[in-house]
């Protein structure tokens, strides 16, 4: 099944180190179109989106402007966010703090992509 996925981009100090649980800066970033079977294949995904190993489903490329997805950095598919780690995902448990500056309209114009 395709689903959109809101990418968030890790600006905080330190943010190669890991996603820290309400301590870091994200940005929002690109949203891109993944699918799978459940979470952890779509973030597989994304990744590999993120990454410029592929395009999304409707054909984009990872913007060139934005840095590629890594550690430190946070998905969110639905209701359910994960932080990227050294190896594999793990899931936030509070995504209210994640997903509040979608809700308050802010996004940066450097992630749109032409």
């Amino acid at each position: 099944m395709k689903v959109p996925v809101q990418t968030y981009i890790n600006m905080g100090p330190g943010a190669f180190y890991g996603y820290r649980d309400g301590l870091d800066l994200l940005e929002p970033g690109p949203v891109v179109s993944a699918e799978g079977e459940d979470e952890n294949i779509i973030a597989e995904h994304v990744f590999a989106i993120g990454n410029r190993m592929e395009a999304d489903l409707d054909g984009q490329q990872w913007p060139s402007q934005v840095r590629s997805i890594s550690v430190g950095d946070v998905i969110v598919i639905g209701e359910t966010a994960m932080a990227c780690e050294s190896m594999g995902w793990r899931f936030v448990m509070d995504t209210n703090a994640i997903t509040s500056s979608l809700e308050n309209g802010e996004r940066d114009a450097r992630w749109d992509r032409d």
